[in-house]
């Protein structure tokens, strides 16, 4: 099964960390759009809230909030 890849910054420390996580666990982000928030518990960050601020297509395109 294909893994997906996030990377999570955290303004306040100003760092950045990579997640990956299997298809199965990360299905239920499909369809969520640029600016909306979800629970870290889905990636293993229990206690957090992130925030969809960008990403890229199956192809490498960049996401666009007005698309």
């Amino acid at each position: 099964m294909a893994t997906w890849k996030f990377v999570i910054n955290d303004p306040e420390t100003k760092k950045s960390y990579q997640v990956e996580v299997d298809q199965s666990k990360a299905v239920s982000l499909i369809g969520k759009k640029i600016g909306e928030e979800f629970s870290g518990d889905l990636l293993g960050l229990i206690g957090y809230t992130l925030k969809i601020t960008g990403g890229t297509d199956k192809d490498g395109f960049p996401m666009h909030p007005s698309v």
